[in-house]
C-alpha cells in the first residue's frame, strides 16, 4: 500500500510517497520529512497550500486584549476586561500629584506604558454619573478597593 501526501507551494509541487510499512514507522519517516522542509518548520508555508477555498487578506486588527478607545468617557460593556493606555500626558498631570503604587510603578517601567484595566465596577459607577439627576442632593458612591 502506498501513500502519497502533495504540498503545493508557490511555484513546485512537491510529492512524497511513503513506502507500505507500519503505521508508526510511517508517521515517523512522514514527520522527520516535513520537519526537513525550511519551509515548513519556520512557518513560511501559506496557509492556501492548504485550504480548498479563496483566501482572504487577513483585516489589521488590534489586540484582543486592549480596547482601542482612547476617552476613558467612552468606555462601553464591549470594552470591560480590555486594557486602556494611559496617554503620556495624562500620566504625568494626574500621576505627577498622586503617588503610584510601587507594584504599578514597576509594571510601568517593564512595559514601558501604563495601562489599565476597564472594569465592571467603573462601568457601573460611570453609568451612575451620567444617569444621575442633579437636581437632586449629591449623589454618594463609595468604592470599596483592596490594595495588594
Amino acid at each position: 500500500m502506498w501513500f502519497y501526501f502533495c504540498l503545493q507551494r508557490a511555484r513546485e509541487s512537491l510529492v512524497v510517497a511513503a513506502a507500505h510499512c507500519s503505521w508508526s514507522g510511517m508517521a515517523l519517516k512522514i514527520s522527520r520529512l516535513l520537519l526537513q522542509s525550511k519551509d515548513l518548520r519556520h512557518g513560511h508555508m501559506s496557509a492556501k497550500c492548504f485550504a480548498t477555498q479563496v483566501a482572504v487578506a487577513p483585516e489589521k486588527t488590534f489586540c484582543h486584549f486592549r480596547t482601542t478607545e482612547s476617552n476613558p468617557t467612552n468606555h462601553t460593556k464591549e470594552h470591560e476586561a480590555r486594557f486602556y493606555t494611559v496617554p503620556q500626558d495624562v500620566q504625568k498631570s494626574v500621576f505627577g500629584v498622586y503617588k503610584v503604587p510601587k507594584k504599578l510603578e514597576i509594571l510601568n517601567d517593564m512595559f514601558a506604558e501604563m495601562s489599565i484595566m476597564v472594569r465592571q465596577p467603573f462601568l457601573e459607577v460611570k453609568s451612575y454619573i451620567e444617569s444621575y439627576d442633579y437636581s437632586l442632593p449629591a449623589l454618594r458612591i463609595m468604592l470599596c478597593i483592596r490594595m495588594c
